[in-house]
């Protein structure tokens, strides 16, 4: 049986949540899995369960599941379940840093070349270089931007991203990022790929397959 409870009291639903998470974790070695929308709303649920408990080892041992990974794990083909791996944002911002870095065949740094004045302002040092620290936080936050965009403007997402940031974007992540094997690619990618596979519709993987 399925219960949906529905209330504009957020702690309330929390605390409905942990009676059931309570009720139905009798061993404390196997979590039930709670799938979460996003980690702020999981953070947020981890210290209701601190102040309303004092058990936090059993907290440690809470199975949580992001809804973006399980989707991604849906539509993931049986056959790439092992080659195929969500791109995280740390490795995002990662091979962000390295495009950015880049030097062209005159010597020019890549960031220069994306006719954009206050992105290669805030980047150079005035000297020809690269103000390293500012180089560290822009790649990270344009990787959360592109990561979120895809997450919450999927389907306007050709709109939002344009210019100088529709460039970098293709430039860094062209077909996918390919590490020892390994292919990291972000959601609308694998979608892109599941559709073209299965006559422009989304195929999810059968119920034995995600198990």
């Amino acid at each position: 049986m399925k219960h949906i409870y529905a209330s504009l009291d957020i702690q309330a639903l929390a605390d409905a949540m942990l009676s059931h998470i309570r009720a139905q974790w009798k061993n404390p070695f196997v979590s039930p899995a709670v799938l979460f929308a996003d980690a702020k709303m999981e953070q947020w649920f981890k210290l209701h369960w601190l102040q309303s408990s004092a058990n936090a080892t059993i907290l440690m041992n809470l199975k949580t599941v992001r809804l973006e990974q399980l989707l991604f794990d849906l539509i993931v083909p049986p056959e790439e379940a092992n080659s195929v791996r969500r791109l995280p944002s740390e490795l995002l911002r990662d091979c962000i840093i390295t495009q950015l870095t880049t030097k062209t065949a005159s010597g020019a740094y890549y960031f220069t070349t994306l006719d954009c004045p206050d992105v290669t302002q805030y980047l150079s040092d005035g000297a020809g270089g690269i103000q390293y620290i500012r180089l560290y936080d822009f790649a990270q936050e344009m990787a959360a931007l592109f990561l979120e965009y895809e997450a919450t403007r999927p389907q306007s997402f050709d709109e939002v991203v344009t210019g100088w940031q529709k460039k970098l974007y293709d430039d860094v992540l062209g077909n996918g990022i390919c590490i020892d094997g390994v292919e990291y690619l972000t959601f609308l990618q694998l979608v892109a790929r599941n559709k073209c596979a299965n006559g422009g519709s989304v195929q999810f993987r059968s119920e034995e397959h995600t198990s």
